[in-house]
Formats: structure tokens, C-alpha cells, sequence
């Protein structure tokens, strides 16, 4: 038998893929305290929660739920009636969603009392979900001794799927992008809520994440989930003074290196970056505003190097910068607004810069 080609098989190609459901679930709970004194109220009268916003593919949706205590028309009169209404949406939303209402009963489950299957919010109508029961059926399951009855709304967004497809080369493993490959995997898991164990709430927007690629990647989250610091404890990082799309593109960095929309948000990633001590983002980011820098955002960049002293090279590219174009900058309307601005440790630096060149 005459031995096998090996250079036949380079022209096969074994193709695999996976697909996974990507879903986003949210969860508002409203708490009505002293509960009983809600039924003296008329029929047509209710009570609103406050209205809680939903993110879902940076779409943004409002809610509210409102309370009839004694109905809110003649067929619902003297049942409480519960009604959950969008107060704005996204124009021609299409995104597919489930919702349910549940009701906490006095043995500490969740009752779903309502729910709407998959599928796409009707434009035309704002009450999305109702509810009635009956004050007996209440006081029986429901409102806790210390008076109170608890209301939960559970949203699940349906974002479709995600899929890869991996094209497998069977000459050697050395021939085949296995990095690639990596951070497709590391991406999937970003944007799939499966087996992760830590959320982190931005601004009303929920992340899903893994404490172990978090703390491996930044020493900021490693404090705060290997310590005994409310973070570590609840599994839940309330992050404050990021936006939403920023803190999308920090996660993407954690997990894969890459980063999307970079020029439209440097600024605020270099915060973000120099706030988790994530170093290679932040001298990315200090590299792409040095090239931007000119006479017309100057003062903008030196406020950015003011707040942030680890931002050591592109504190060098500003003094540089000034350095050569020391009259210019001189010469602007607001230079002795932005002087003013800037702490007293880098005017002297920044004047010392121009100094040395003279």
C-alpha cells in the first residue's frame, strides 16, 4: 500500500460551529407598606410606583405599575387590580420580550399571578400586563403581618443567537488561529448570561460577568470580591460615574483585549481604565489622544492628565506640545480660565516645560 499524502490533506476542511440563545432579564420590585389601608380608596383610584428604566441593546424602555385597590371600572370593582404600563419605548421596537408579575406570598415563594409570552410589545398599547385578585385571597397568602405586599416584574429579552463557526485545518495545530479562536470563546461568555456569578448594575443597565476573568483582569475587582467587602459577599457591583456603552467596551477589553468605538469614547474608557488600574487599556487610550492633540483641545487634555497622574506618556505628549506651541496656547481667549482650572502642581509642571524649551 502506497503511504498517504500528507499534502492532500491540506485541502481538507472540518467546519464546526455553536450557537448560543442570548437573553437579558431584568427584575423591578415594588414594596406597598401598610397595605391595608390601601382599600379604603374608591374604585378608579390608584396608586403608581415610581417608573423604572430598562436597557436591553442600548435601547432604552420606561415603566410603571399602577394599583386600583378597589378596581378600576365596574367589572373589576372591589378586586384589586395591578396594571403594568410603558411609559415610553424605543420607536418601532421589534425586540421580543417575556414578562410575568408575581406576588411574594407570606411562605416566601414568588406566585406568578400574570404573564405574556414571547413576543414583540404592540406599539399602540401601553398597558402591557393586568392583574386582579381578591382582598380575602390576599389577606390569606399575601400581605405579611408587618403590612406589607410585595410586587415583582420580571422582564426577559430575547436578543436571538449568537453563532461561531470555527474552520478547523487538519495539516497542525500550529496552522490554526487558536487565539482567535480564544477570544471568540471569551466574547461569547461576555454576551451570554451562562454560568456567570457577579452582576454589575450601571446606571439601570445589568451586566452579567465572571469574578474569576474580573479579579485575573483588574486588581480593583479582585479587592473587591476576594475580600469581605459587600461586592464579594452579595455577588452584585453597583458601578457609579460610567455610562453604560463605556462600561459595555471596558468588559469587552477585560475579556478579549479588543475594543469597540474607541475614538468616540476615550475619554471616558481612559477613566474607566485608570479607575480599574486596567494599564494597557489606559496607554491605549493615551496614545489615540495624543495624536488628536492641538491648540483647539489642549485645555480639554491637560484637565484629563490634571485628574488622572498615572497618564505619565501622555502627560509627556502634552508638555511637548506645549513646549513647541507655548505661544499659541498663550494666545487663547480662555488661557487664564483653563490656568486656573488645572491643580497647582501641574501649572508648575507646565510651566517648566515651556521654560526648559525656552
Amino acid at each position: 500500500m502506497e503511504p498517504m499524502n500528507k499534502t492532500s490533506l491540506k485541502n481538507f476542511v472540518h467546519k464546526s460551529g455553536r450557537t448560543t440563545a442570548q437573553f437579558n432579564e431584568f427584575k423591578y420590585t415594588w414594596v406597598l407598606e401598610n397595605f391595608l389601608y390601601f382599600k379604603a380608596r374608591k374604585c378608579g383610584v390608584c396608586t403608581t410606583s415610581p417608573t423604572f428604566t430598562v436597557y436591553n441593546n442600548q435601547h432604552k424602555y420606561e415603566w410603571l405599575l399602577k394599583l386600583f385597590p378597589n378596581g378600576n371600572d365596574e367589572q373589576t370593582k372591589g378586586l384589586m387590580g395591578v396594571h403594568l404600563e410603558r411609559v415610553s419605548s424605543p420607536a418601532e421596537s421589534k425586540e421580543t420580550i417575556i414578562i410575568k408579575l408575581t406576588l411574594l406570598s407570606t411562605d416566601g415563594k414568588q406566585v406568578t399571578v400574570a404573564d405574556k409570552p414571547r413576543g414583540i410589545i404592540c406599539p399602540e398599547k401601553n398597558i402591557v400586563l393586568t392583574f386582579n385578585k381578591s382582598w380575602d385571597d390576599l389577606r390569606q397568602r399575601f400581605i405579611f403581618a408587618n403590612g406589607e405586599l410585595t410586587i415583582s416584574c420580571s422582564m426577559v429579552f430575547d436578543n436571538g443567537d449568537h453563532h461561531v463557526e470555527v474552520d478547523s485545518e487538519t495539516i497542525s495545530i500550529s496552522e490554526f488561529d487558536c487565539q482567535e479562536l480564544l477570544i471568540d470563546d471569551l466574547e461569547a461568555m461576555l454576551t451570554s448570561p451562562r454560568f456567570s456569578d457577579v452582576k454589575l448594575l450601571v446606571t439601570g443597565k445589568e451586566f452579567q460577568a465572571h469574578k474569576v476573568i474580573l479579579a485575573a483582569r483588574s486588581p480593583v475587582f479582585l479587592a473587591m470580591l476576594e475580600s469581605n467587602m459587600k461586592e464579594g459577599q452579595d455577588s452584585v457591583i453597583e458601578v457609579g460615574d460610567i455610562e453604560p456603552d463605556v462600561m459595555a467596551e471596558l468588559l469587552r477589553f477585560i475579556y478579549t483585549g479588543k475594543v469597540e468605538n474607541m475614538d468616540e469614547l476615550v475619554a471616558d474608557l481612559l477613566a474607566a481604565a485608570d479607575m480599574y488600574q486596567l494599564d494597557h487599556l489606559r496607554i491605549m487610550c493615551e496614545a489615540i489622544i495624543a495624536k488628536k492633540l492641538s491648540i483647539d483641545n489642549v485645555a480639554e487634555i491637560l484637565k484629563i492628565v490634571d485628574r488622572h497622574v498615572t497618564c505619565k506618556n501622555l502627560r509627556e505628549s502634552v508638555f511637548k506640545f506645549l513646549a513647541c506651541n507655548g505661544k499659541d496656547v498663550a494666545g487663547l481667549k480662555k488661557f487664564d480660565e483653563i490656568l486656573r482650572s488645572l491643580s497647582t502642581t501641574l501649572v508648575i509642571e507646565v510651566t517648566k516645560a515651556v521654560m526648559l524649551k525656552s
